[in-house]
């Protein structure tokens, strides 16, 4: 039997996913082999850490180096907290991956990482629920009145077609 995840002999470890390819005039989807990708040096009770702690305001994007994505997080709060929720839940399944800069003999290229496995999935997947109810709390109560306020605004302005 083949295993998930192959330690290496400097520490690191990998994970082996599958390769598809979109295929057609519909963008089918077919699989094409097996590959093992590099994971994160940070493990992955800590990274889910971060995400948990900062995630709202993109702290996990500026880790692994997306900046663009971490600004529109701290802007947005999260993608309104989906986003954040998605990502702990990929975090917590271990499909959250990134592209980072890898340098080689040939020079530097981009390789897909993802994250490490967690150690403790009970403790992170109870936490993910906690903070998914803390989210939409939050955009309910503030998000929310702000959309009523607008919107009264809104309906308030006579629009003239003449």
């Amino acid at each position: 039997m083949i295993e998930k995840y192959r330690y290496n002999e400097d520490g690191s470890i990998d994970i082996r996913r599958r390769i598809t390819t979109k295929v057609g005039p519909f963008q089918t989807f077919y699989e094409i082999g097996e590959a093992y990708f590099p994971c994160m040096s940070a493990d992955g009770d800590s990274f889910f850490t971060i995400a948990l702690s900062t995630g709202l305001l993109g702290g996990h994007k500026f880790y692994t180096g997306n900046y663009l994505q971490g600004i529109l997080y701290a802007l947005t709060f999260g993608l309104l907290g989906f986003g954040y929720i998605l990502d702990l839940v990929m975090i917590l399944t271990g499909g959250y991956s990134y592209m980072s800069n890898s340098i080689t003999r040939d020079g530097a290229t981009k390789v897909r990482t993802f994250s490490q496995p967690l150690e403790n999935k009970k403790k992170a997947l109870i936490s993910t629920l906690v903070a998914a109810v803390g989210c939409f709390v939050v955009v309910k109560f503030m998000y929310w009145p702000l959309v009523v306020v607008v919107s009264e605004l809104l309906s308030n302005i006579e629009l003239s077609l003449y």
